[in-house]
């Protein structure tokens, strides 16, 4: 005598089943692969400060950001596209002729997929060869706040005095687990700080939600 098998009804309630216990579980795996992400993210940018600060201690000076790099007359052509404050060509500065952090840290979140502040306005789509976490100092200082860079001076600002608006002065950054670029560079500034960093990502409002991961200083 065989065993009975199946019946198409016993089928279904089994696919059913599985499909109630994967729809419980998946969003738990999903959150816990973003703050993994973020914890990483978060380790990579202290080991990019503690490279910077090696790098200015040795040098007496930050490391030129994509600004400062045009100015000076660097070749776009050589892996770093216009407004590319995440080029490998940056961070080349890291790595040669001394290896102050090896290799050059990609981050899992770019490339974002658009620029928007809080409100939703932005720039954009980002270039998709920028893999690294973006970095801004002095050029991009200056040129927020109207000016233009000579050497290490910011000459005639028109909107605001950059050292007395920016309390620090660089910044690496993250799109997050939103994956918008948030303008995260702004959290130094004076008028943000004081505001609540609202352009800075934090769990607390969703595991996926707006705002940036910064790590910015002196």
């Amino acid at each position: 005598m065989t065993g009975r098998g199946f019946t198409l009804i016993e089928l279904l309630i089994v696919i059913a089943i599985i499909l109630i216990l994967i729809a419980i579980a998946l969003p738990n795996f999903l959150e816990a692969q973003v703050r993994a992400k973020v914890t990483n993210a978060n380790a990579e940018l202290r080991t990019l400060e503690t490279a910077l600060t090696s790098y200015s201690t040795q040098r007496g000076r930050l490391m030129a950001d994509g600004w400062e790099m045009q100015i000076m007359g660097f070749d776009p052509s050589d892996g770093y596209p216009t407004g590319g404050e995440g080029s490998n060509a940056i961070y080349r500065q890291l790595t040669t002729p001394v290896a102050y952090v090896n290799p050059i840290p990609v981050d899992e979140f770019q490339v974002a997929d658009r620029a928007a502040d809080s409100a939703g306005a932005g720039a954009g789509a980002r270039d998709q060869r920028l893999v690294h976490y973006r970095f801004y100092s002095t050029g991009w200082k200056c040129a927020a706040a109207g000016g233009t860079l000579s050497g290490k001076k910011c000459l005639n600002p028109t909107l605001f005095n950059p050292e007395v608006e920016f309390l620090g002065n660089w910044i690496f950054l993250s799109p997050g687990p939103d994956s918008s670029h948030s303008y995260g560079e702004w959290a130094m500034a004076r008028g943000v700080v004081n505001g609540g960093h609202p352009r800075t990502y934090s769990p607390t409002n969703g595991t996926v939600s707006h705002g940036d991961l910064v790590r910015w200083g002196k």
